[in-house]
C-alpha cells in the first residue's frame, strides 16, 4: 500500500484540525484515541478493549479486543494496519500520560522496523523513529536538536554534518552518548552500519505530517 496509516492513541494529543489525508491513507483509532477525532475527521477503523473509551457510539468498522491480552491497543492497531498492507505509520497520542505506555509505544517503532515497516511518533515538539542498517539524510534547512539512542546492546553509527561528528562509533543501550546533538545549517546524515537506533528531532522542521525522513 502506497499511502500512510495514521494511528491515534489515547495519550497526549497535540494536533489541531484534520490530517488532510490522501485517498490512499487509512486512519485507525486505538481505543480512547477516538475521542480526539471530531468534525469531518473520521476513523476508518476503531480497535481496542475500550477500557479508556467506554461505549462511545461509533458507526464504522470496529474490532473489539479482550481486556486480558499480550499486546497493547496501539500495537494491535499497528498489526492490523500491516495486515491491510500499510508499511508507513504516522502515530499520534503515543506519549505523555502513563510513562509505561510511552515506553511501550517507542518499542512499537522497533516492532515496525523489524517487520519491514517504518513508523514515526509525533510528540508536542519532536518526532521519533527507529532506523536500522540504513542511512537518513537531513536537508540543510533542518535546525534544532538531534538525538540518537541505541536500542540494541551494540550499534555502529556514523553522524556527519552535525555539531558533533561520529565515525563508526559504538553505541550501546546503557550509555546515552548520542543525546543532544545539533543541526548546523548543513546537510546532515546518520548512517547505521549495525544495530537499531531511535532518532529524535524537532518536528518544526517538517512541512507536513508526511514530510518525514
Amino acid at each position: 500500500m502506497e499511502g500512510f496509516c495514521y494511528i491515534i492513541g489515547a495519550g497526549d494529543f497535540f494536533e489541531e484540525g484534520s490530517f488532510s489525508r490522501s485517498s490512499d491513507d487509512y486512519l485507525i483509532a486505538a481505543d480512547g484515541g477516538l475521542a480526539y477525532l471530531s468534525g469531518d475527521e473520521k476513523a476508518d477503523l476503531l480497535i481496542g478493549d475500550f477500557d479508556s473509551l467506554g461505549e462511545r457510539p461509533f458507526s464504522g468498522e470496529t474490532i473489539r479486543l479482550p481486556r486480558e491480552k499480550d499486546e497493547t491497543d496501539l500495537l494491535a492497531a499497528i498489526r492490523e494496519g500491516i495486515r491491510r498492507g500499510y508499511r508507513k505509520f504516522l502515530i499520534f497520542g503515543a506519549t505523555g500520560g502513563r510513562t509505561d505506555h510511552t515506553v511501550a509505544n517507542i518499542q512499537c517503532l522497533a516492532y515496525l522496523k523489524r517487520n519491514g515497516c517504518r513508523g514515526w511518533i509525533f510528540d508536542r515538539d519532536c518526532v521519533m523513529t527507529v532506523i536500522s542498517e540504513e542511512s537518513v539524510v537531513f536537508p540543510a534547512r533542518y535546525r534544532g536538536r538531534f538525538s540518537a539512542f541505541s536500542l540494541t546492546d551494540r550499534s555502529i553509527v556514523t553522524e556527519q554534518g552535525f555539531a558533533y561528528s561520529l565515525t563508526e562509533a559504538v553505541l550501546d543501550n546503557g550509555f546515552p552518548l548520542g543525546v543532544s546533538n545539533e543541526f548546523t545549517g548543513n546537510e546532515a546524515e546518520i548512517r547505521v552500519q549495525e544495530g537499531e537506533i531511535l532518532i529524535i528531532y524537532d518536528r518544526e522542521n517538517l512541512n507536513s505530517y508526511t514530510d518525514v525522513l
